[in-house]
């Protein structure tokens, strides 16, 4: 036990005598991947496991060698299940999308690679591909959720591979939580968490 204490010991001593990523004047871009798993709530149902899946790009700047800005703009889908049922009627709910979403946070580099960050986002709906089946049949899931433009607050945490480069492979772990409806019609929300990955260039 108290071997692997110090060991422990020994590894955050490397990790915080080393510098950070990123200098002052530094300005980022990044390419980024996502998958993970989404999930949500609405009047009287909690979602199961869905799905979540975006691609996009961000741009920053450094104002030290520690915290920086970024914004940029990404293309979401995801896909969450809902079911209802009772008095020999039943529902099934696929609240699917594909959003434009545009991300602006503050990012902290405290050690190394190391990056945390979070910030708040808008997410715009572009094409409804909700799908509902009910006990009569199939429904027209555009007629049983509507959706709207809804905001977020994401936090992330991860690691860039390339800092020493000033170029590279970059993993981030993101969490989102919408902070509005996401639909006209009613309560309903949707978080997700995913795995990152991107490749991420610094410009000077």
């Amino acid at each position: 036990m108290i071997k692997r204490l110090l060991v422990m010991v020994c590894v955050l001593a490397v990790l915080a005598s080393q510098a950070s990523a990123y200098e002052e004047g530094d300005k980022p871009l990044e390419f980024e991947v996502g998958i993970g798993t989404s999930w949500g709530e609405t009047d009287g149902a909690s979602s199961g496991a869905g799905f979540e899946f975006e691609v996009g790009g961000k741009v920053g700047y450094f104002f030290s060698n520690i915290v920086g800005v970024m914004g940029g703009a990404t293309l979401d889908y995801f896909s969450t299940p809902y079911s209802w049922s009772g008095s020999g009627y039943s529902l099934d709910v696929d609240v699917s999308a594909i959003c434009l979403t545009l991300p602006a946070g503050v990012y902290v580099s405290p050690s190394g690679g190391l990056i945390f960050g979070g910030g708040f986002s808008l997410s715009i709906p572009l094409i409804n591909l909700t799908d509902a089946n009910d006990s009569y049949g199939s429904a027209n899931g555009n007629d049983v959720v509507k959706l709207q433009p809804f905001f977020n607050f994401y936090i992330d945490a991860g690691y860039d591979f390339g800092e020493s480069l000033g170029k590279g492979i970059k993993l981030l772990l993101r969490y989102s939580k919408s902070l509005s409806d996401i639909s006209p019609d009613g309560y309903l929300s949707k978080d997700f968490l995913h795995l990152m990955i991107g490749y991420s260039y610094i410009t000077y």
